[in-house]
């Protein structure tokens, strides 16, 4: 993973620095030939930056959010349960047992407040390094929501003293600046 991280910080400090040149107006030598307003191959080659600085973000992201929901095992709850055929109770299947999930939750809400430091908090740019932050914390956020709504359906036979924390709480510990629904 740390060659992704090198690769990562690499690939964005060339793309802001290529990009900052080509739409320089400024007097540096090698900028000043550059047209003041953006032809069509500038344009085009901007938008080829963008579409693989997102490829590079999701993919950063992709990994934050698996590292983060491995370490309580809650990313399996949510495999489970997105399989699960409706009208099934959750708690008698396989995986998805009281005991079982008690533990990954405990598990999951000890990890809010563990400071383990993630990979993106290297990046330069600030702006870079929030936008990375957001997604992370809405798509954990998100694999928590699912097994709250689960677990605080009666159907599915958990307690739900089990669930330390609302889905309101855990969007502020992670950070997110939006309600759930």
């Amino acid at each position: 993973m740390s060659a992704l991280r090198v690769s990562l910080s690499m690939v964005f400090a060339c793309q802001h620095e290529i990009l900052e040149a080509s739409i320089s107006t400024g007097s540096n030598s090698k900028c000043s030939n550059m047209a003041v307003k953006p032809n069509i191959e500038t344009s085009a080659w901007k938008d080829l930056l963008d579409k693989e600085s997102e490829t590079w973000i999701d993919l950063l992201v992709n990994e934050e959010v698996s590292r983060a929901l491995r370490r309580s095992d809650i990313d399996k709850v949510v495999e489970l349960l997105e399989v699960l055929p409706s009208g099934l109770k959750a708690s008698d299947q396989l995986g998805l047992q009281k005991d079982r999930v008690e533990t990954v939750m405990r598990a999951f809400y000890a990890s809010l407040f563990t400071t383990v430091s993630p990979q993106f908090e290297r990046l330069s740019d600030p702006s870079l390094r929030e936008k990375i932050r957001l997604k992370v914390a809405t798509r954990i956020s998100s694999a928590h929501a699912k097994v709250h709504a689960i677990v605080s359906n009666r159907d599915h036979g958990y307690d739900k003293s089990i669930l330390a924390h609302t889905i309101e709480e855990v969007n502020v510990l992670l950070g997110n600046n939006f309600e759930s629904k």
